[in-house]
């Protein structure tokens, strides 16, 4: 029991901590369109797999990409998931390199006898990116834009197991954030400088409905058939504007003198519309074995808004995703590596952006190990690698050759369990 209390208390205090400190997710000029980089879905075990999601399952590993995926656990799970990005930024003209750390997500999922209950955060999206422009038709003139924050998610969900081979769920997210977004200009040997300052806030509910259906087939194998469907929804937004003009003490501390508002607005209302995301998958199992499947997604960009104007140059998303798992023998006692749950993927996906007359594409290709803590699976380090491509550098455009670095906690034991005595 004392062992329960402790890992509760200390999931509560990363919950919290989490959603308090959460910040950038990976510094990229693309995070600056739309709602910014998504993060959502993006459950270490699940991005092995290529992002193979909507119809996997198992009885030991939260996937919150599918609610109703939740009865099919068979003891309390709680997750800790963190992300490491190594990105390297490429143009025609410069490169540069960057990298970030971030909590993934904190999971607990509670399953009762036909049903299951969810607690959960992640982050949703994220918006970080600072980079200096100079004028084409002035080379004195330059501009600094600076992007950061993003937008968080508590998750509440709820599944019940209607029939043997058929399992609904539903997610209901809280989501919500900051963001900040400054545009600085000046001229070279110009001391007085104007910055363009804009704050954000965003708060709303999304809902995420989601249904596996299951069929037996010989062998011990099973077809399974996953789908979901998230909400299109409007967060509700507060705008704080600041227009002015300043200039550096010059003595090195960044310390800004004499300064002068041109223009200030506070709590101007609005609006960010969230698209609505669905997915089918399909895939071929068989428990304690192996598992295999094949993911489309699609997101309605195509009347994306923001403060109820439509973003014309936006496409609906579209992505396809091929991956699995195998695990050699699961009950070998001499040979560890049999026990190990070995993760696979390829991914291919054509996003919403398209700039200067390009398609930004997003391709890689995943790899995950699942190690096993013990001989009773009940604790799990599971570990990811996703290596991708993002952009061109055609057009002035930016390329970003990423690896990702992913690691995923899974404590399981079991609860609500009547204990027997002689």
């Amino acid at each position: 029991m004392l062992r329960k209390c402790i890992a509760t208390l200390a999931l509560a205090q990363l919950v919290v901590g989490t959603a308090v400190a959460q910040g950038s997710g990976g510094p990229s000029p693309y995070s600056l369109y739309g709602y910014g980089d998504k993060r959502y879905n993006a459950h270490s075990i699940i991005s092995a797999m290529g992002g193979v999601g909507a119809n996997f399952f198992d009885r030991s590993h939260v996937n919150t990409s599918n609610p109703a995926s939740y009865p099919h656990l068979s003891r309390t799970v709680y997750e800790v998931g963190i992300h490491t990005d190594l990105v390297h930024f490429k143009t025609h003209l410069s490169s540069d390199s960057r990298s970030t750390t971030y909590v993934s997500q904190v999971d607990l999922v509670l399953p009762f006898k036909r049903s299951a209950l969810l607690l959960g955060f992640s982050p949703f999206s994220t918006t970080d990116y600072n980079g200096r422009e100079s004028d084409p038709k002035d080379a004195d003139a330059f501009t600094v834009h600076d992007a950061e924050g993003g937008l968080n998610s508590f998750v509440m969900g709820y599944a019940y197991q209607i029939t043997e081979g058929l399992s609904l769920g539903i997610n209901v997210n809280y989501v919500f954030g900051n963001k900040t977004y400054s545009i600085l200009s000046g001229r070279a040997g110009v001391q007085r400088l104007t910055e363009q300052r804009e704050t954000s806030h965003e708060k709303g509910f999304r809902f995420t409905g989601g249904a596996i259906y299951t069929r037996e087939l010989k062998g011990g194998k099973s077809l399974n058939i996953g789908a979901t469907y998230s909400s299109g929804t409007q967060l509700q937004t507060e705008h704080d504007q600041l227009v002015y003009t300043f200039a550096y003490s010059g003595d090195g501390t960044g310390r800004q003198i004499s300064s002068d508002t041109i223009h200030r607005r506070e709590d101007i209302k609005g609006t960010l519309d969230l698209p609505f995301h669905t997915a089918l998958a399909l895939g071929l199992r068989k428990e304690l074995k192996f598992g295999y499947g094949v993911q489309a997604d699609f997101e309605n960009f195509q009347n994306f808004r923001i403060d109820g104007k439509r973003r014309p140059d936006f496409k609906n998303s579209v992505r396809f995703a091929a991956g699995g798992y195998w695990i050699p023998k699961y009950n070998a006692i001499q040979d560890y590596f049999s026990r190990v749950t070995y993760r696979f993927g390829t991914f291919y996906e054509g996003t919403h952006l398209k700039l200067n007359g390009q398609r930004i594409k997003d391709l890689g290709v995943s790899l995950g190990l699942g190690l096993p803590v013990g001989m009773e699976g009940e604790t799990t380090l599971n570990l990811g690698l996703v290596l991708g491509r993002r952009g061109t550098v055609a057009k002035g455009l930016v390329q970003e050759d990423y690896m990702s670095l992913r690691l995923c906690l899974s404590f399981g034991e079991k609860w609500f369990q009547q204990r027997q005595y002689d």
